[in-house]
Order: C-alpha cells, then sequence, then structure tokens
C-alpha cells in the first residue's frame, strides 16, 4: 500500500515540475456594485424599451379566404371611372327631369302672358301645350309637323301630371342609368319615348302630352334587366321582375278604365320601345372563376348602340308612312 502512495505521489511531483501548480479559476465578470437605497434627488431612469406590436394588416394573404362562391369584384361598365354603379351620379337622369319641369313653368307662362291664348275661353293652357308642340294628329299629318311626336313628350298638361311622372323618372330613371349606363339609358328613353308617341298618333285621334311612355320603356328596360340576371340575382331578383311585371300591369289596366283622361296606347307604345331597346342593350352578366374566389363581370354588346340607333330610326320613319287615327 506504501508502494502505490509513493508511486502516485512520485507521479504527482513530475506533473508539477512539468506543467506548474494548479490555478483555480478566474471569473471574468465584475463583481456588482452594493445596492443602495434609492434618493429622491436622482432622475428616473428611462423605462426600457418595449416591443412594439403591430396591428394585423387587413389584406394579409389567407389562403383558407375568401369562401367558394364568394363574388371578390365587380367589373364597372365602361366610363364608370371604376365606381361602383351605387355611386355613379345619374346625371342625364336629372337633366331630363330638369327640361320636363322647365317646359311645364314654360308652358303655364305662355298661357297667362301669350295674347292669343287669352282670347280663348278656358282653356289657355291647352293653347299654350299647342303651341309648345303637344300630339295634334291633324296638325302632324296634313302639316307634317312630326317634331311634335318628340316635344310632346316634354310638356305635361297638370301639376299632378308633372308630379307623378317626375317622381317616376327621378325613382326608376336614375337606376337604369345607373345599370345600363348614360348612353344606352338616353338611348333607351328616346326609343321608348318615341315609340309611344307613334303609338299614341297610330291609335288615338285626341291630342296628348306627356313623359308617361319613355317613363313606362324604363320599367321595361328595368323588368328586363332582373329577368337576364336572375340567375345571380336570385330570389331578390325574381321577386324586382315580379314587382315590375305587376307595377307595369296595374297602370295599363287602370289606364284602359280611364282611357278619357289616359293616353293608354302612349304608355303601351312605351313600353313595348323600350323593352325593344333595352334587349339590344342590356347588360349581361357572368361569374368567372378566378383563383380563389368567382368574380362577377360585366359585359355589353358592342354593337348594341348601334342597333338602338337603327331602332330609332326605324321608329321614326314608321310614322311617315301610317296613316293616324283621325
Amino acid at each position: 500500500m506504501s508502494n502505490d502512495n509513493d508511486n502516485v505521489n512520485n507521479l504527482l511531483r513530475r506533473i508539477r515540475e512539468e506543467f506548474g501548480e494548479r490555478r483555480e479559476p478566474e471569473d471574468t465578470q465584475p463583481p456588482l456594485p452594493p445596492r443602495r437605497p434609492p434618493d429622491a434627488s436622482d432622475e428616473p431612469d428611462e423605462p426600457p424599451p418595449q416591443e412594439v406590436i403591430q396591428p394585423p394588416s387587413s389584406n394579409r394573404f389567407r389562403p383558407e379566404q375568401p369562401p367558394s362562391g364568394y363574388v371578390a369584384s365587380i367589373t364597372p361598365p365602361s366610363g364608370a371611372a371604376g365606381r361602383p354603379p351605387a355611386e355613379r351620379i345619374a346625371w342625364a337622369t336629372w337633366v331630363l327631369l330638369t327640361l320636363n319641369v322647365v317646359m311645364f313653368l314654360v308652358a303655364n307662362v305662355v298661357s297667362w302672358t301669350l295674347p292669343a291664348c287669352q282670347q280663348s275661353d278656358g282653356v289657355a293652357y291647352n293653347c299654350a301645350l299647342f303651341i309648345l308642340g303637344r300630339k295634334d294628329n291633324p296638325f302632324i299629318f296634313f302639316r307634317g309637323e312630326y317634331w311634335r311626336l318628340i316635344t310632346a313628350t316634354f310638356l305635361h298638361g297638370n301639376l299632378i301630371h308633372i308630379g307623378l311622372n317626375g317622381l317616376a323618372l327621378y325613382v326608376i330613371g336614375q337606376q337604369v342609368e345607373r345599370l345600363y349606363g348614360t348612353v344606352r339609358f338616353l338611348l333607351i328613353y328616346a326609343v321608348a319615348g318615341l315609340a309611344g308617341s307613334v303609338a299614341s298618333y297610330v291609335f288615338n285621334p285626341t291630342p296628348s302630352v306627356g313623359a308617361s311612355g319613355a317613363i313606362f320603356g324604363l320599367f321595361g328596360a328595368m323588368a328586363l334587366f332582373y329577368f337576364t340576371t336572375r340567375n345571380i340575382t336570385g330570389a331578390m331578383g325574381e321577386r324586382q321582375f315580379q314587382s315590375m311585371l305587376m307595377l307595369i300591369g296595374f297602370n295599363l289596366v287602370f289606364g284602359f278604365f280611364a282611357s278619357n283622361v289616359i293616353d293608354n296606347w302612349g304608355h303601351l307604345g312605351g313600353l313595348i320601345g323600350g323593352v325593344a331597346a333595352a334587349f339590344l342593350l342590356v347588360p349581361r352578366f357572368s361569374l368567372e372563376q378566378g383563383f380563389f374566389a368567382r368574380t362577377l363581370v360585366r359585359r355589353v354588346n358592342p354593337l348594341g348602340i348601334v342597333g338602338a340607333l337603327v331602332l330609332l330610326l326605324a321608329v321614326a320613319g314608321l310614322a311617315l308612312f301610317i296613316r293616324p287615327a283621325l
């Protein structure tokens, strides 16, 4: 046992001679200073910087969205400057509405001031309407005053007449203009108004005025729009289409029962002309599948405007070759 200890001691002695004495590892960090109680004169230290948490972006890419069938975007009609239909200003409707009101005021001024109308017994306002261009079959047929077929659509018989037609134009006109576009809306209005005057010229011998034929054409255009988009609008579109049919039918039936004061032939002609023009101009919608969602795309017939102009000329030419009711 003693020999073993001697051997170990000899080995340790040789290691110390070769490598030197063993050293304990030194602490490389300086010792912390002793804590002292806080002094009121000391300024408070600045708070440590906190982590800034950014709110999630609203347009972050989420693979699970949008769900299937979601309409991602609506392609606006040309010339709409990318604005959705509900935000576009229907300026053509306001121009037509203003023109009708101005002509009503002019007719009243003429009936009050023109000596020729004052000499008539109790029909001064009718005299003003005749001067300004009411539909009068003998003067159109025998004297060739076909311009009356147009001017008659901007004249109204009394305050109730202009009030009802103005309200209808304000409500339905803006909708049709926003859905079809301004140029197509004006074409529908022109074709319907002229077709109403021509139908009244052919079947109704009494003088008449009013924008009712053009307004019936706008109702027909709205009904056609909901009919053609029923696969997109669903139950809502079907209800709107049925409402338009009921509104048109009620007014036509009421007009036939009150034929002594209502020119229902003008209403029916305007309805047919408006639907015919709208058939050429109505926008067609389709759902196209994108990468994640389906997109509602709006298309129009590029030759629709040309077709509507040809229809307008055909209706005007029809009045030249048909003998009116006299």
